[in-house]
Formats: C-alpha cells, sequence, structure tokens
C-alpha cells in the first residue's frame, strides 16, 4: 500500500498534477487519498516570497529611518537651512559655490585623465 502511495507522488509531481488515490480493500471499507501537492507547492514558494519581500521591506524602512536620523543631524551639526527657507541673495551666492566646485571638479578630472595616460 505504501508503494502505491509513493508511486502516486511521484506522478504528482513528475506532472505536476493533483493525484487522487481511491482504495477499496477487501473490507468494503473504502478509503480515499487525494493529493493536491502542487496547489499547496504554489502555495508555499508564494508564502516564502511574500515572507521574503516583507523582510525586505522591513529592512528598506530601517535603513530609511536612519538616513533620514543623518540628515536631521547633519542639518542641526552644520546650522543648514533647508532650500525653502533661504532667500534669492543665499540661493545665488549658493549657486555659484556649486558653479566653482563643479569648475574645480572638472580640472582634477582633466588631470587624472591626463596622469593616468602616461
Amino acid at each position: 500500500m505504501v508503494r502505491h502511495f509513493r508511486k502516486t507522488d511521484t506522478l504528482a509531481r513528475l506532472c505536476s498534477i493533483d493525484v487522487g488515490v481511491l482504495i477499496s480493500p477487501s473490507t468494503d471499507v473504502s478509503a480515499r487519498r487525494v493529493r493536491s501537492s502542487t496547489r499547496q507547492t504554489r502555495i508555499l514558494k508564494n508564502q516564502a516570497k511574500l515572507d521574503s519581500l516583507m523582510a525586505e521591506l522591513e529592512q528598506i524602512k530601517a535603513y530609511e529611518k536612519v538616513l533620514r536620523k543623518g540628515q536631521e543631524q547633519n542639518i542641526k551639526k552644520y546650522n543648514r537651512k533647508e532650500i525653502s527657507d533661504l532667500k534669492l541673495e543665499d540661493l545665488v551666492i549658493f549657486q555659484k559655490k556649486l558653479e566653482n566646485l563643479q569648475d574645480d571638479l572638472k580640472k582634477k578630472r582633466v588631470e587624472l585623465e591626463a596622469s593616468l595616460s602616461l
């Protein structure tokens, strides 16, 4: 009898189908075994994927919280203002500083590329 269940299980796995087995012993007592391995397998795989995604989401939320806290600390540490709080004159000065930094970076990149080509 165990042999029949093994064959049924193997057939269900190989063919990815649901297999039902009806066993009628000589005592006229009926027994039925329904194999729904494909549905169970799909449910378990989907549950594992869902658990993995939920864990990843929790990690992302924790990382975002750490980044926000660090950003707030940097703003406090350097006594920075939010861009929306700056006046037009402050923004113009900030733009000039950014342009100067961009020019410096371009010069350094050119120097580095020249030194690497030697």
